[in-house]
């Protein structure tokens, strides 16, 4: 209830005190629910951002006190996107909502230990956090990492279907003198470490981790000047045609010569790219010189090579403008469009964006050749091949590792290749490095190979003398290589 007074005793028509008495029952209910959803998350009901920092700081103002810690676990779900795309956004929503519910399990079992206050909350898309304020308890970022992975080891019912689902997990504890936006950004650091060396990966935050973030903030600026200053280049991985023995395709890939650090392999910025949204313009780049290097082959000696591949990725492709800037770039360059092909591979053929589908189908219209690259690792599908016109698949390099000790591994080398038959498809066969291998693949009917132990990625100048070395020769090197390595 409200009471408001007024003050009419002058007034002779009243002569005293007036009383308004309101109901607000509904008013405070409404500014309850706006304060609610202003501090919390709408699909989980979990805390935000900007309660989780008001948490920190409050556990904050008790760390200088003996026994007591303040630790926070930041973390996302390892290829959520993938589940996004694949089972539609319901139910990566419900994905969502379980992981809250086992984070609410988990927060309340912990806040039956004496002296400890927990807070649990969703950050962003598959972001969560998990904060731990002991003032008595024992209980450190080690045991939180250990309670939060039991946490989720058990398979969630997606579509009913079970899946496993992994997390990258980044543990901050705060230090003497630090803020809520400290700790909020040395736990983020840490996660972002342990996502760059692979899924279901944990890190600590520390020195070495500041390092790393301050060198992928460094790499973002660099790269952004790269294209300007004349850094990047591109070296061409070889793959031979096993009938004729002949160079029959290339694949660009570029490479950072970078002032202080060296030559920098894609691995070292491209993910760098993709978070920063400099992916499309670094993808087109590629395009443009290795369409440039094409005629340039193709104009010095008729031995050239009869395609170059380039890889594209997911943001590319979900560009409305990407199929016109290849056909652009490819008649600006005076290059055929059936010399050129894009590799895609199957986790992007998985994102459910209808743009992705029209820019395959204007790409195949062009003339270009689309192959799906890393073949078997992912969610393979013969609808994939054929609704978005592949025209050829490569071969993992993993199966063809494993092409001579391997039974399960030849068999399914065995089974692509008799495939890309059956359906007309180039077969490719990636990653070979052995004499062994070699043999293996020429015998089970495979006509097209590549890898280090042929020719390793190397720069325009140094392929040209290739061009009219057999695949033989190749092989003669592969030889006295093994011999080589048997020797010492």
């Amino acid at each position: 209830m409200e009471l408001t007074l007024e003050n009419l005793i002058t007034e002779d028509a009243v002569g005293g005190l007036l009383f308004y008495i309101y109901d607000v029952t509904d008013r405070r209910q409404a500014l309850d629910e706006l304060s609610r959803q202003q501090r919390s998350d709408s699909l989980t009901g979990l805390a935000n951002r900007y309660l989780l920092l008001d948490r920190i700081a409050v556990g904050l103002e008790s760390n200088d006190q003996p026994d007591s810690s303040v630790s926070l676990l930041k973390f996302d779900v390892d290829r959520f996107g993938m589940f996004n795309d694949a089972l539609g956004q319901q139910v990566g929503d419900e994905m969502l909502r379980e992981i809250a519910r086992r984070l609410r399990t988990l927060a309340r079992r912990l806040r039956s230990l004496q002296g400890v206050e927990v807070t649990v909350a969703r950050l962003s898309s598959d972001e969560f956090a998990l904060l731990l304020v002991s003032k008595q308890s024992k209980l450190g970022p080690a045991e939180l990492v250990e309670e939060l992975r039991q946490l989720l080891v058990q398979p969630f019912n997606l579509a009913g279907t079970e899946h496993a689902v992994t997390v990258c997990i980044g543990a901050a504890v705060a230090e003497s003198g630090a803020t809520a936006e400290d700790m909020a950004r040395d736990a983020s650091a840490a996660m972002h470490f342990a996502k760059s060396t692979g899924a279901n990966q944990v890190s600590y935050f520390n020195r070495r981790v500041r390092e790393a973030a301050i060198e992928r903030l460094e790499t973002q600026s660099d790269l952004i000047r790269a294209i300007d200053r004349d850094e990047l280049v591109l070296h061409f991985q070889p793959a031979y045609d096993t009938r004729t023995g002949l160079l029959e395709s290339t694949e660009a890939l570029v490479r950072w010569n970078h002032p202080e650090r060296g030559l920098l392999g894609p691995g070292f910025f491209v993910p760098d790219a993709e978070s920063s949204n400099r992916i499309v313009e670094l993808g087109q780049w590629v395009i443009d010189h290795a369409a440039q290097t094409a005629v340039a082959w193709k104009f010095d000696d008729p031995a050239a090579p009869r395609k170059m591949w380039v890889n594209v990725s997911a943001l590319q492709l979900q560009s409305t403008t990407f199929a016109q800037d290849l056909a652009d770039s490819l008649r600006l360059a005076g290059l055929a469009p059936t010399s050129f092909g894009i590799e895609v591979t199957e986790s992007v053929l998985l994102v459910s964006d209808p743009q992705i589908s029209k820019t395959l189908d204007d790409i195949h219209e062009i003339g270009c050749s689309i192959a799906l690259d890393d073949f078997g690792t992912g969610y393979s599908s013969l609808t994939y091949l054929q609704r978005y016109n592949v025209d050829a698949i490569k071969i993992d390099q993993s199966f063809v590792a494993g092409l001579t000790s391997d039974e399960d591994d030849a068999s399914i080398v065995v089974a692509v290749n008799s495939l890309g038959r059956s359906l007309n498809l180039s077969v490719i066969a990636e990653g070979v490095e052995t004499s062994g291998q070699l043999d293996a693949l020429i015998s089970m009917g495979c006509t097209l190979v590549s890898g280090f132990g042929l020719c390793r990625p190397i720069p325009e100048d140094e392929l040209a003398p290739l061009l009219h070395v057999p695949l033989q020769a190749r092989r003669v090197e592969i030889d006295l290589t093994e011999q080589r390595s048997v020797i010492q």
